[in-house]
């Protein structure tokens, strides 16, 4: 006779442990699971506010970003452009440092803007 037991034992746990392997993890986030830089948990209330906009510098929160009318902006879930940006707005940036001319500033330069209202 072959031995069919631990065949049949690891097909088993296979069935029964795919399922909870698969899931995804709950409202609380997985255990390991890290979040990404520039994310917020909690909702937009977390989000820093601009502070200033003008000629294409943004300050929000203690960041000054650089949004050209190439940045990707979405305002409450639909596409917008830089100019739909306003002082009160809550956002999260995208974006990558760049040089700055004033010592010990950094400054952003924003590729992606998410604003709510």
């Amino acid at each position: 006779m072959k031995p069919t037991f631990s065949i049949g034992l690891a097909a088993t746990f296979m069935v029964l442990a795919a399922p909870a392997a698969l899931a995804q993890c709950p409202n609380g986030g997985c255990p390991n699971q890290k979040p990404m830089v520039g994310t917020f948990r909690g909702g937009s209330s977390k989000m820093p506010t601009v502070t200033s906009i003008k000629d294409g510098v943004m300050v929000a929160g203690s960041k000054t970003y650089l949004v050209h009318s190439d940045a990707r902006v979405i305002l409450n879930g639909k596409p917008a452009t830089p100019a739909d940006l306003k002082v009160g707005m809550r956002v999260t940036v995208s974006g990558t440092r760049v040089p700055s001319a004033t010592k010990g500033e950094t400054v952003f330069r924003a590729t992606r803007v998410t604003a709510r209202q």
